[in-house]
């Protein structure tokens, strides 16, 4: 059973089923709506989200495990992270409305499909492989990076990671010599965490078997100055799912604006 303890800084705790301790705040009123992020977020990454939305819900954002204030009980697994938010939504009362952006969409449709009390889940660009190559470079970049963490080498594998997203050399570079670098660099070994997750139904394209499952309304967002394979993930995403519906953002990106995606969880959860 989760606990639930309040820390004197604002910040909540608790505990997801292997003991681990959930950090996260809320802000708003309302029914219940979950943020969860992608790769190197933590719950202050989705502060602007959440104060677009705090008028109409309760916003729980919160730093997955091995980030910010939670803990990281070893070994890892993807089912892991399905707990943690599991817990989240116990401590928001029981049931909740869920938004995943990019991995931490892949989180809300597992959790969806495992029947964790999600009344409506809304996804952001979950980036999937598009077919059987795009599955074999994942494969590639999870070895490389494993192999970076397991070596103590974290800034290498952020600067690895970053080469992944398309990024060159020289803004990578710059991103070194930032103020928020050393962040980073601490929330980097949990970089693998995010492709565990996208491979955690077995290869890393769209698990439609699994998806088959997920009975509640969802719908799946992508960019439309996206790269086709990633609107493609998002299609296939709503596709697989009983009662999903697709929608592309016109004009956006990977990191779509709060100001922007705000306005379309509202319609979609109110």
């Amino acid at each position: 059973m989760n606990t639930q303890d309040i820390s004197g800084d604002g910040v909540r705790v608790t505990i997801s089923d292997d003991g681990t301790k959930i950090a996260y705040e809320t802000r708003g009123a309302g029914p219940a709506l979950v943020m969860v992020g992608g790769a190197l977020n933590d719950r202050g990454s989705q502060r602007p989200y959440a104060e677009q939305l705090k008028s109409t819900f309760t916003v729980y954002t919160y730093d997955r495990r091995g980030r910010g204030d939670s803990g990281n009980t070893l070994p890892y697994g993807a089912k892991r992270e399905v707990e943690d938010l599991a817990a989240v939504i116990q401590a928001a009362g029981g049931a909740a409305y869920v938004f995943g952006h990019s991995s931490g969409s892949f989180i809300g449709l597992l959790a969806a499909a495992s029947g964790v009390p999600i009344m409506r889940l809304a996804t952001y660009e979950p980036p999937y492989a598009a077919d059987e190559a795009g599955d074999a470079l994942n494969t590639q970049i999870m070895v490389t990076l494993e192999g970076l963490l397991e070596a103590g080498q974290s800034e290498e594998a952020l600067a690895f990671f970053f080469s992944t997203t398309g990024m060159p050399p020289a803004v990578i570079e710059q991103q070194k010599h930032t103020p928020h670098w050393p962040a980073l660099v601490a929330k980097a070994p949990t970089l693998i965490y995010d492709y565990k997750l996208k491979t955690a139904c077995g290869d890393a394209r769209v698990p439609t078997g699994e998806l088959s499952q997920v009975a509640i309304p969802v719908q799946a967002m992508a960019g439309g100055a996206s790269p086709d394979w990633m609107r493609a993930s998002s299609r296939r995403v709503a596709y697989a799912v009983q009662h999903g519906t697709y929608l592309e953002v016109p004009g956006q990106g990977h990191m779509v604006p709060p100001e922007i995606v705000a306005p379309l969880l509202r319609a979609f959860f109110s």
